[in-house]
């Protein structure tokens, strides 16, 4: 996730903002944009890793068969 923030920082660097009709119209329209795309990709990050650590159906079983508490 830090490499996606300073790739995306450096990205920004490297472009300035060039006037397009319906476009961006300020940098901090800019950084807006900028933080929200972060924040979406942390969010999704944590979305795939709470995914990954569900128990499912055969955990379950498992712990029932073992009498492992949850």
């Amino acid at each position: 996730m830090a490499a996606s923030r300073s790739q995306l920082s450096r990205h920004l660097q490297d472009r300035p903002l060039v006037e397009r009709t319906g476009q961006l119209t300020s940098e901090a329209e800019r950084e807006e944009l900028r933080v929200a795309l972060v924040a979406t990709q942390e969010s999704v990050a944590m979305q795939i890793l709470l995914e990954a650590c569900l128990l499912t159906e055969e955990d379950n079983v498992c712990m029932e068969l073992y009498m492992i508490p949850c």
